[in-house]
């Protein structure tokens, strides 16, 4: 079974997470901060109704953690 872990992060920590795990498929700074814009555009509109402290849950590898976004 994964293991469960909450983070607790920010809109902020969230950009620069998806800038990091962009930047590898991108050329140039100006088109992964593009990708980063659509990617979080993507997010943002079909997270449906925002809620406070939401959980996301995140899986890499075998460990499955969850996120609260503030």
């Amino acid at each position: 079974m994964a293991r469960r872990e909450i983070l607790e992060t920010t809109l902020g920590d969230l950009i620069v997470a998806l800038t990091d795990e962009t930047a590898p498929f991108v050329r140039g700074e100006r088109e992964v901060n593009s990708v980063v814009v659509y990617i979080l555009a993507d997010l943002l509109y079909n997270s449906g109704k925002t809620v406070t402290n939401r959980p996301v849950s995140v899986r890499k590898n075998d460990e499955r953690k969850t996120l609260v976004v503030r």
